[in-house]
């Protein structure tokens, strides 16, 4: 199963996020939903860093990905990485919702 959770602050803004594990629907290199995810993940890293070029912490090994943003933005970065982020989450949210069984996605509080 693929666990995602995604820290909001007070403002529900997305401060960082995390992806981990497998879905197991599919054999390895076949597997829809983890190809799903993954493409979303790659998509929102290479959008905060090339579109918004912001510095991020990152991690990444297989199975996981974490992402966590670690210094101040100007107004336009916080507009441009939210619209990606929030659009992140929704993708995941719709995922869920169809692969409930296979990707569970928790939203936390920072």
């Amino acid at each position: 199963m693929i666990q995602i959770n995604v820290w909001e602050d007070e403002e529900q803004k997305i401060k960082k996020f995390l992806v981990k594990g497998h879905a197991g629907y599919g054999e390895e290199g076949w597997d829809i939903v983890c190809s799903a995810v993954s493409a979303l993940t790659i998509a929102t890293l290479n959008g905060l860093t090339e579109y918004v070029s912001i510095p991020l912490d990152i991690e990444i090994e297989d199975g996981y990905v974490y992402c966590a943003i670690t210094t101040k933005m100007s107004k336009l970065q916080t507009i441009q990485s939210q619209a990606i982020l929030q659009t992140m989450k929704l993708a995941f949210e719709n995922i869920v919702d169809e692969y409930g069984e296979y990707v569970k996605m928790d939203k936390m509080k920072i």
